[in-house]
């Protein structure tokens, strides 16, 4: 398993290529117009505060977490390191999902249809998946490549 430093470091080393290909080819699959922006800025958030190791305490993203890092600990408990929170697609949705629990409950007791918004944003919150899940594998590269830095 790569240090934290690592992860971080490879997420910045990957960033440049990243930046290139989503310019390049991400309005080609999503249309909206600020989908390059959004799935760069998912992919920096998720290599910064929502990397599967957010299923650790002591992790660096947790610890970026400050104050809001309590807030992760139903879903630390139910994910356990290296659980659902460390696969492909399932680990990204999973946070994903976390965070729009409490903005659906909102929605939800003010008589807000959260499917509205779900619908009108499919596109956008396309963007946000593709960033989030590009962080992940870099993450989980990382975790997985025999020889990579452990320090």
């Amino acid at each position: 398993m790569s240090s934290g430093k690592a992860h971080d470091l490879a997420i910045l080393v990957i960033l440049p290529p990243a930046v290139i290909v989503t310019v390049i080819y991400l309005p080609t699959i999503i249309h909206a117009p600020l989908a390059p922006i959004i799935a760069i800025g998912s992919y920096l958030a998720g290599g910064i505060w929502l990397s599967p190791d957010i299923d650790l305490k002591q992790s660096r993203p947790s610890q970026r977490l400050s104050i809001l890092s309590p807030l992760w600990k139903p879903y630390r408990k139910a994910s356990g390191h290296r659980g659902f929170s460390h696969l492909p697609i399932v680990g990204t949705l999973s946070r994903m999902i976390y965070i729009a629990i409490p903005a659906l409950f909102w929605m939800l007791i003010t008589s807000y249809n959260p499917t509205n918004l779900l619908w009108h944003n499919r596109e956008t919150l396309g963007a946000v998946f593709l960033g989030l899940e590009a962080s992940c594998f870099v993450h989980l590269i990382m975790d997985y490549t025999p020889g990579l830095n452990r320090n």
